[in-house]
């Protein structure tokens, strides 16, 4: 007979914290949050996703944010609980970094977190890329937490020059032009020295060969021009602005002069200017220039025109000019069209210079020379179809009209900062690119668009493994729905990330389930079918242990309340039994497989048991106040102990005698009690087990022993009879016989001293 247990339940805390006039309400939202689910006491941090938000700056700053560095976290349940927002770096300062989020309903539940940048801290770092953690922490019970990624992108100190030509223009002996000031700006905030190296020229100077840079600011120098002794044509050098702190940002600048021909006499270019191009590498524009040759001279002139690249084209290339005397109307003229043709399509990303120079042939004087430039920006190409995730390029370029979305222009020599951002439910596996990397799979990386560049990223489905095993003594299998991709055995399973997976349990007869082990959920441990998420990945273990049974008698008026109350168990469970007295009866002990007074009894059940619950009339004098324990016998061979065991009062000397059976000697004690005396005396204090061992083959016979021989016959005869010699049974006392000299009179039945004693 068994009943169940009952709890008290107590909703006083709800008045305590919203007040009586608002219990209602909260109780409605109570329902309502139980009806839809909602996880106690549980954060959620939007973006859901792990966006990747973004600092960046040159080394010792300033730094700014590339996108968006605002998460905001939400309690779901209706009671508050206490936020602690962590960052891994030092640099990373999270504002606020915790706080309490009221329970929602009652007002707002919400928390904005802004990630920040410690300018001191970050203005320390040296280049590279870094990244930190923020952990946004449940304190009451880690339900919801959750981490998000950003990421410091510190660039080399470096300056940049400009501008980028240094282009001077005189007539021949004409006045100097005037010089050009070059400016050097660092970026950054620390300070960087610079060298000025070229080739002597004596058409130009420079006012200095290098100088220093402060961090932030900027440092300038001036190139002067000398035409005079110079013929017509252009002069072309290069200066080499060095950053000899760390490098980064050295550049080349060119210097060219252009020296037009005199006006008197002489044949002009009109216009005598640079012509300059610039576009996407591969897609420049042609461009076209209407000019004019003039012939001022007194002479016929034959010219020529000569291209230095192939990419350049005049029209026409040669002819001949009249003198100025025979030209009705004035001056003779050539109409002449300067272009650039489809070959800087192949020309690579970068400035190109070109020179189109115009001879006098009759004269051998030069007439002019033409520069044309053109600047090809790189191209970037992110290659479409791309599953699983997308890539982010940071600073951004400018899109090409007409042209593919995933393909973007920089200027030459940009660095860009390229991470694969996946979507939830993937990960990024590696770079697909034409450009050497130290690693396929870093990311971030950061690029130099020197040359037009193509970078893919390859994304995986995100894969979790799921390890299934079985322990304990019973038998079973386990069966997972669906079954998934199996490994090397066939309890190893692959599955995508977030997919729910159904674990069923099939027990084979004999055994009972007992229990999942490993990572599962908390409150599903007995759960059959049992459902993962995987969302990580898992192992798992199904128990199984053979059945066991308990039964429990009652003596007496009473009932016992059993917990956990079940047909049939795991081995090796326990159980607590609480016995009940009735009304003018008392629980007096436990008896059968279990023992002791004490009304609360817990039974390891490693075998089917039976206890039995005892119950007097109050009273009595038998009930709990009387301590009890038990004595077990156990017999190994062909023999009996008298009393064969029992309970008995603590405190109490039960005398304990063996008696062999026919043919059998009796060896010894074990357990509770020692030595080969047939008789032994246990003192009941605990609970004692006694085992009483008998020899299958009787003691070999001595010589001159024929009186020992008369006795050991006429026991084995009468070893059964219970007659009483000195309070032993006759088969005892028959032994004793033979140990101590004794003998039997077969016709008179007496026992005699036997006088010859047996040797030791």
């Amino acid at each position: 007979m068994h009943t169940a247990t009952a709890r008290n339940r107590s909703a006083g805390w709800l008045g305590s914290v919203v007040g009586l006039g608002s219990v209602r309400r909260v109780c409605v939202a109570l329902v309502l949050a139980l009806a839809t689910g909602v996880q106690a006491q549980t954060i959620e941090v939007s973006p859901a996703i792990d966006t990747v938000f973004v600092f960046s700056g040159s080394e010792g700053g300033p730094f700014a944010a590339e996108t968006t560095t605002t998460w905001t976290v939400a309690n779901t349940d209706l009671v508050g609980l206490e936020l602690s927002v962590v960052s891994s770096q030092v640099w990373l300062v999270p504002v606020p970094d915790g706080g309490t989020l009221p329970g929602r309903l009652l007002r707002d539940s919400t928390l904005d977190v802004l990630a920040t940048l410690d300018a001191d801290e970050a203005a320390r770092l040296a280049p590279g890329v870094y990244t930190a953690t923020i952990s946004f922490l449940n304190l009451d019970n880690g339900a919801g937490n959750t981490d998000r990624t950003v990421t410091l992108r510190v660039a080399a100190a470096h300056f940049v020059t400009s501008p980028s030509f240094v282009n001077a223009f005189a007539a021949q002996n004409a006045a100097s032009p005037a010089s050009v000031s070059v400016t050097v700006t660092s970026v950054g905030t620390s300070d960087l020295s610079y060298a000025i190296s070229w080739i002597a020229r004596s058409w130009f100077t420079v006012d200095k060969t290098g100088g220093t840079v402060p961090g932030g600011g900027s440092d300038s120098f001036q190139v002067s021009f000398n035409p005079f002794g110079l013929g017509p044509g252009n002069y072309t050098a290069q200066l080499t602005v060095e950053n000899l702190t760390n490098g980064a940002g050295t550049t080349h600048l060119p210097v060219s002069l252009t020296i037009s021909a005199s006006a008197a006499g002489a044949v002009l270019l009109l216009p005598d200017a640079d012509m300059q191009v610039r576009g996407v590498a591969g897609f420049l524009p042609e461009i076209r220039e209407a000019s004019r040759l003039v012939n001022a001279s007194d002479r016929y002139v034959l010219w020529q025109a000569t291209v230095s690249e192939d990419w350049l084209s005049v029209s026409p290339s040669g002819g001949e000019l009249a003198p100025e005397d025979q030209t009705a109307g004035g001056l003779d003229e050539q109409a002449l069209e300067v272009r650039t043709n489809l070959a800087t399509n192949d020309l690579p990303a970068g400035p190109h210079v070109g020179m189109i120079t115009f001879e006098n042939l009759t004269t051998g004087v030069p007439i002019a020379t033409r520069v044309i430039r053109v600047v090809a920006d790189p191209v970037l190409t992110l290659p479409g179809g791309a599953v699983g995730g997308v890539i982010n390029v940071s600073p951004a370029g400018t899109g090409i009209a007409g042209g593919s979305p995933e393909q973007s222009t920089f200027d030459h020599g940009a660095v860009l900062t390229l991470t694969a951002i996946p979507n939830e439910g993937h990960q990024f596996e590696e770079w697909v690119t034409n450009i050497e990397l130290d690693s396929l799979t870093d990311n971030p990386i950061v690029i130099t668009m020197d040359e037009s560049r193509i970078v893919g990223a390859r994304f995986a489905p995100i894969v979790r493994t799921l390890a299934l095993s079985i322990s304990g003594s019973g038998t079973g299998t386990v069966k997972p729905t669906p079954a998934g991709v199996s490994l090397e055995n066939a309890l190893v399973f692959r599955y995508t990330d977030g997919e729910v997976v159904a674990l069923n349990v099939e027990v084979d007869a004999g055994s009972v389930f007992s229990g999942w082990a490993g990572n599962v959920p908390a409150g599903l441990e007995n759960d059959n079918p049992l459902e993962l998420l995987m969302d990580r990945d898992r192992t798992i273990t199904a128990r199984f242990e053979p059945i066991v049974t308990l039964s429990v008698q009652v003596t007496g008026d009473g009932e016992v309340i059993v917990d956990p109350d079940l047909d049939a168990y795991p081995a090796g469970s326990e159980v607590t039994l609480t016995a009940e007295a009735a009304d003018a009866f008392e629980f007096s002990r436990w008896d059968g497989d279990a023992s002791g007074v004490s009304a609360v009894l817990t039974v390891t059940l490693d075998a089917s048991k039976t206890i039995e619950a005892i119950f007097v009339p109050e009273g009595t004098g038998t009930g709990t106040d009387v301590e009890e324990f038990s004595l077990f016998i156990d017999v190994t061979g062909d023999g009996v102990v008298s009393p064969g065991g029992g309970r008995f009062e603590a405190g109490t000397n039960v005398t304990l005698v063996a008696t062999p059976g026919i043919g059998s000697a009796f060896s010894g004690w074990e357990g509770d009690a020692s030595g080969t005396e047939l008789a032994t005396t246990v003192l009941m204090d605990q609970v004692r087990s006694v085992r009483a061992v008998f020899s299958a083959e009787p003691p070999a016979e001595q010589p001159g022993d024929s009186g020992n021989d008369q006795a050991g016959r006429l026991c084995g005869v009468l070893g059964w009879a219970n007659l009483s010699l000195f309070g032993l049974s006759w088969a005892a006392f028959c032994q004793v016989s033979r140990r101590r000299g004794f003998a039997v009179d077969r016709e008179r039945g007496n026992v005699v001293v036997n006088r010859e004693r047996r040797p030791r």
